[in-house]
């Protein structure tokens, strides 16, 4: 196991959901799927005892270790004074991401996120533009799960959706609760984001593509028909949900879980020129 080198007194903090990665061999595993060189820039989210920072800093040129914890984030600074790691004390949640340049090479963003903020997260770095092109997330698996499920399946909803419009995600490896510390009680797994340039699927108005898929899976059990036509969200006018579903070629019957990215994507494209 990796070292856990914690500032006197300090325990790992529940409520922020701070469950650090000890298990060497995983450590050395991310840190190689995450393709680094001596010219990438890799910005990693989460650096809590630094036992991933480590690895990430031997192979990458520059690090930006970012760090909620004021007490972890002082010890990470003093860890790392001299050499090739930058600690910032920040919210991932709030941290400017579009703001750091890359002096050459590319940028990546790696990082063991808390499961108590890892979605929001996650679309953050997905809705706003910035100089990453891949991301390198741990999550917990049942996350993983949604993300990468497929039409149809049991795990596929919102998620699935808005993060495969965006992005490539791929599950690289699973990791068991043994492997960190304290141990938490379900598994985790490490996705790659590949981020497109554009949605997958032409969107006019995101927000308002949100909003159909929300709308759409607001009421699994429910056709698709009567979930969008229940929704206050959208607030449609009469009828316009049944001219939706006729002009995009979907049947009023089918369930939400069994449209595919396309389906979705015309939908709202109909209905925000009905809307309007």
């Amino acid at each position: 196991m990796a070292r856990i080198l914690l500032p006197p007194g300090h325990r790992p903090k529940k409520r922020l959901g701070q469950n650090f990665l000890v298990r060497p061999s995983l450590l050395r595993a991310i840190a190689e799927r995450a393709g680094l060189t001596e010219e990438t820039t890799v910005v990693e989210i989460g650096a809590g005892t630094g036992n991933l920072t480590r690895e990430l800093a031997r192979r990458a040129g520059k690090v930006y270790a970012l760090e909620f914890d004021r007490d972890l984030a002082a010890a990470l600074r003093e860890e790392f004074a001299a050499g090739n790691v930058e600690v910032v004390q920040a919210d991932a949640l709030t941290f400017d991401f579009s703001a750091l340049k890359p002096a050459r090479g590319g940028l990546k963003i790696v990082g063991n996120l808390p499961y108590n903020i890892s979605v929001p997260v996650i679309f953050r770095l997905l809705e706003t533009p910035g100089p990453a092109d891949e991301l390198l997330l741990m999550v917990q698996k049942e996350v993983a799960d949604r993300i990468t499920a497929s039409p149809g399946g049991k795990h596929y909803g919102i998620l699935s959706v808005l993060c495969q419009m965006l992005a490539d995600a791929k599950v690289v490896l699973r990791v068991p609760p043994s492997a960190f510390s304290p141990r938490p009680k379900v598994e985790s797994a490490v996705i790659r984001f590949r981020l497109l340039e554009e949605p997958r699927y032409p969107v006019a108005d995101w927000e308002f593509f949100k909003r159909v898929v929300k709308a759409a899976f607001g009421q699994r059990r429910k056709i698709v028909a009567n979930a969008l036509r229940g929704s206050e969200d959208l607030a449609l006018p009469a009828g316009a949900v049944a001219q939706a579903l006729r002009q995009a070629g979907i049947e009023p019957d089918r369930r939400a879980q069994t449209l595919t990215l396309a389906e979705f994507a015309e939908l709202a494209r109909v209905m925000v020129k009905l809307k309007t």
